[in-house]
């Protein structure tokens, strides 16, 4: 198992960071002399810039903070060996800083694009939070947010910044993704097995108890006469009222049944059943099990009807993902990038953009993204040549600041 470094959205976290919010740095300790410029000897500023995209920044402080929540969701996933759990614990800082990198890119793109959600649509994807949070009262959801070091405020503008990041996503990638309805057919032939429900049966049983104050030959025989009095039309209360005599357990009904759900000493007897025959006494758990099979649903291969929507979504996120890939790799293409990168996030780049292919053991703790309207943009003569004409501009690389390295 691997963890990708997919594209997780910018970082409304707020459940991960109300579930593991740490407290306040300490304050510089006695030994830690500050320099001229108020900051202690040894300790980087939080706000230097690590990472550059056009005209993105991401600060130490951005980094950091996503690097922990990653760091945290490593440690309560669940299911993960201790060889997992280690090995993407040393990739957290170059998955986080190439989840940054992405998200860059893309805002970059969302400027070019001049996409700026409107204030009723960052107030509305911030109402649906809270109520997913079950936080009816502002004041509480506040009170959430300043508990996790976060403001109103703040929220409010990592939400703007999601909400554009999604718009590019659907204008750009979503928007051009196709499954035709010759595919839907073929994939649907191709894996009929998957669509194949499988045979099932109703069934009802008794048992003869183990604990029963009977010998071992008069279970078998009370047994027995159990079995012959259902199977010769008895209800299986009525039989175990009139012969039981306290030693019986049922009538229990056990639903429906596949191959395979039941002991396998039982799953064999009621496999040999057809609908309406009683088995004979079978050696099981807790005493000799007598069962009947009351009804059979026979395999069936669901409609094609019934299921190409499913087919056509789930063909839809494998195309919407690898177009998302794309995507990003021609936008770093001619992106315009300055790095000052902690060490732990050297070589972040590496790692494949938006790889959501692979098995994400992280995948539970990626915050929910927040649909909206399109959000206000300019008329199409304003948004970059290519874009106007149905096809994704590349960012145009700005020129470097003087001083700074083209």
């Amino acid at each position: 198992m691997r963890v990708a470094s997919s594209i997780l959205p910018l970082p409304l976290l707020l459940a991960a960071s109300l579930a593991s919010a740490a407290p306040p740095p300490s304050p510089a300790a006695p030994d830690q002399a500050p320099s001229p410029s108020g900051q202690p000897v040894g300790l980087e500023p939080v706000n230097r810039i690590v990472l550059r995209v056009n005209g993105q920044i991401a600060t130490l402080a951005d980094y950091r903070d996503r690097r922990d929540i990653r760091l945290e969701a490593i440690a309560q996933s669940p299911g993960l060996s201790t060889e997992e759990r280690r090995r993407l614990g040393a990739d957290a800082g170059r998955a986080a800083m190439r989840e940054i990198y992405d998200e860059l890119l893309v805002l970059s793109r969302a400027e070019q694009l001049r996409i700026r959600p409107t204030t009723g649509q960052v107030q509305a994807a911030i109402e649906n939070t809270r109520r997913r949070m079950g936080l009816e009262d502002p004041e509480q959801f506040e009170a959430a947010l300043a508990s996790s070091g976060l403001t109103l405020a703040g929220f409010r503008e990592r939400m703007e910044k999601n909400l554009a990041f999604n718009e590019v996503l659907e204008r750009e990638v979503q928007a051009k993704v196709k499954v035709e309805d010759d595919v839907v057919l073929r994939l649907y032939r191709d894996s009929q097995e998957r669509w194949r429900t499988a045979e099932r049966r109703r069934v009802e049983e008794l048992v003869v108890r183990d604990d029963a104050s009977l010998g071992a030959a008069e279970r078998a025989a009370l047994a027995a006469e159990l079995a012959a009095a259902v199977a010769g039309g008895e209800t299986m209360a009525a039989a175990i009222e009139r012969l039981g005599g306290g030693a019986v357990a049922g009538p229990i009904d056990l639903g429906w049944v596949v191959e395979g759900e039941l002991a396998p000493e039982l799953d064999a007897a009621v496999r040999a059943l057809a609908p309406g025959a009683v088995s004979a006494p079978v050696a099981g758990r807790g005493g000799l099990h007598v069962l009947r099979v009351v009804e059979l649903d026979p395999a069936t291969l669901r409609p094609f009807d019934e299921v190409k929507d499913q087919i056509r979504a789930e063909e839809g996120q494998v195309r919407f993902e690898a177009a998302t890939r794309k995507f990003l790799t021609d936008l770093e293409r001619t992106a315009y990038v300055v790095e000052s990168l902690p060490e732990e996030a050297v070589g972040y780049r590496t790692l494949a953009p938006a790889d959501t292919e692979a098995e994400d053991a992280l995948a539970a703790f990626a915050p929910v993204r927040e649909r909206a309207a399109p959000a206000t943009a300019p008329p199409a003569s304003a948004a970059p040549a290519a874009a106007a004409e149905g096809e994704p501009a590349p960012p145009a690389a700005p020129e470097p600041p003087p001083g700074e390295p083209r």
